[in-house]
């Protein structure tokens, strides 16, 4: 999980150099600022942050750029991606709506000749014993944007994991009530700890032993959420924070492995 401040970028590493899955990019917010303060070349996550931390573990090609949902604070580094990286695969929601963003990245992606596949619920693929299943959005989603977030569950390193972007309170109990029996060992909490998200029924059904939130210190909207944190406490999940404990890395052999944080 890459710190990107208030936003998502999560690289998944495969050994042996089977592959390379980048789950959204970080993007910047802009808020309006008077003339004087404003900067001549802005900072903007995707080129700042995320492109040169993979350049400097040596990796230059992206298997599956995988954006889970039109929101700037999850793809608004994908143009930077797109031009910095090779890139062999893009994966984004089968949503009725893209996003003005969402757009201009696979007008972009087709411009390079990038694939680009929407996917939705039933969708999987395998990588050499890795395996990952696409539980939402319904095909053509039509609804709230952050119900329609592309969900993945991946059995990698001998952990199950949970990705689900900003999927809602409602998107998580559409989950678990078509799939009763899921469970994982680690959860991206949904939407940066937001109480529209982690639902009770949700965590306490999935009762991940831990939980990463991707988080801006200090952030604007209060998150994570004190009633997220201890819905949370209550499963006795280990919680695993970006604004607290910065980048923080699952290194793991055959079906073990050890979560390391890594303060800037």
């Amino acid at each position: 999980m890459i710190d990107v401040g208030q936003g998502d970028s999560i690289l998944i590493h495969l050994p042996h150099g089977r592959g390379n899955y980048l789950i959204d990019t970080g993007g910047t917010l802009h808020f309006p600022e008077e003339k004087w303060r404003e900067r001549a070349k802005p900072y903007e996550v995707g080129r700042d942050v995320v492109v040169p931390f993979l350049k400097a573990k040596g990796i230059t090609t992206i298997d599956k750029l995988i954006l889970t949902h039109g929101d700037m604070d999850h793809i608004g580094g994908a143009l930077s991606i797109i031009q910095a990286l090779e890139v062999k695969q893009l994966l984004i929601p089968s949503v009725a709506e893209p996003s003005d963003t969402e757009v201009s990245i696979i007008l972009e992606a087709k411009r390079k000749g990038i694939p680009v596949v929407k996917v939705y619920s039933g969708n999987k693929w395998e990588n050499m014993g890795s395996k990952f299943y696409i539980l939402s959005p319904e095909k053509n989603f039509t609804g709230e944007r952050n119900s329609g977030s592309i969900a993945i569950v991946a059995q990698l390193g001998g952990v199950n994991w949970f990705f689900g972007g900003d999927l809602d309170t409602a998107g998580e109990e559409n989950i678990i009530k078509k799939y009763p029996q899921l469970k994982v060992d680690v959860l991206k909490a949904g939407h940066h700890g937001s109480k529209t998200s982690s639902a009770e029924s949700f965590i306490k059904q999935l009762k991940p032993n831990v939980t990463l939130i991707s988080v801006g210190e200090k952030n604007r909207y209060g998150h994570p959420h004190q009633d997220v944190l201890e819905r949370l406490t209550t499963i006795n999940t280990t919680i695993y924070r970006t604004d607290q404990q910065g980048a923080i890395t699952y290194r793991f052999f055959h079906e073990k492995g050890t979560f390391f944080t890594h303060l800037p």
